[in-house]
């Protein structure tokens, strides 16, 4: 099925994505129906990857169209949580239903929620900033966000993590930590005891951070980074990708190498 609506069609764009009275869900391992819509991947029409048969899972609509919007899309087809009944991002002009899944702007987002109280959204955009702005414009209340956490990652039971937030294949949190909202935690990242990560931040693939270290909000920690115990990075700073932080870096500041210094705006490194 294949069609173009209006925003003013977007309940009728939701209802024709939920299941009829009495009609089985869509089974969450085949969430995609047919095909997955950001690549040529066949999917199974209804059993998972494990060849089970899925019936179930909450209606979740993806904000993203990106790259880690096709990561997002995956994880959440692999839990057997979720089946994704609509995809929103700025580079759809119009409301589009193809195989039971919308496509449109971010705008139908709020009129879809509307439909179900149990659907919920994921921002599945990898870049912090214009993750805080996309939650900021959509003004969604924060129960309306889902946590997802991918099968392979290992998750204290004594450790807190807020909605909003994506947790990747092979990542560790241990007790203790804390997560906040929007984060994201990447493939083999590893968040040791008690540290706490602030909303709208993201540790990159195979980044350490020790115990007791604080990383404030929109922080962005790169790829193979690590941080030793107790460190704080404050809000919106960046740690290139494999440096090593073994003292606090200020709010707005981008550091590199090893020990990771911060970079002044005429790109020379400071003397330490």
């Amino acid at each position: 099925m294949k069609g173009r609506i209006t925003h003013s069609e977007a309940p009728v764009c939701a209802s024709s994505c939920m299941p009829s009275a009495g009609a089985p869900s869509s089974p969450p391992g085949s969430s995609w129906p047919g095909r997955h819509p950001f690549s040529n991947r066949s999917l199974p029409d209804d059993h998972g990857r494990d060849g089970s048969r899925k019936r179930n899972g909450t209606p979740l609509v993806l904000i993203g169209g990106g790259g880690h919007g096709r990561v997002v899309a995956d994880m959440a087809e692999t839990t057997g949580d979720y089946r994704i009944i609509a995809v929103a991002d700025d580079k759809f002009t119009a409301i589009e239903l193809k195989s039971g899944v919308c496509y449109g702007p971010p705008a139908m987002v709020r009129k879809l929620l509307r439909t179900d109280i149990e659907m919920q959204a994921i921002i599945a955009i990898g870049d912090n900033r214009m993750r805080f702005m996309m939650a900021e414009r959509l003004g969604i209340a924060l129960e309306r966000y889902a946590l997802i956490i991918h099968p392979g990652a290992y998750i204290s039971q004594y450790a807190a993590i807020s909605r909003g937030t994506v947790i990747m294949p092979g990542a560790v949190v241990n007790t203790g930590a804390r997560i906040d909202s929007h984060a994201i935690i990447n493939s083999g990242a590893i968040i040791e005891h008690d540290a706490e990560i602030g909303p709208f931040a993201h540790i990159s693939p195979g980044a350490a951070l020790a115990g007791g270290v604080r990383v404030g909000e929109g922080a962005h920690v790169g790829i193979g980074a690590s941080v030793i115990q107790s460190v704080r990075l404050g809000s919106w700073s960046i740690l290139g990708a494999g440096g090593a932080a073994i003292r606090d870096i200020p709010g707005g500041t981008t550091a590199v190498g090893v020990p990771a210094r911060p970079i002044p705006p005429y790109g020379k490194t400071i003397e330490a």
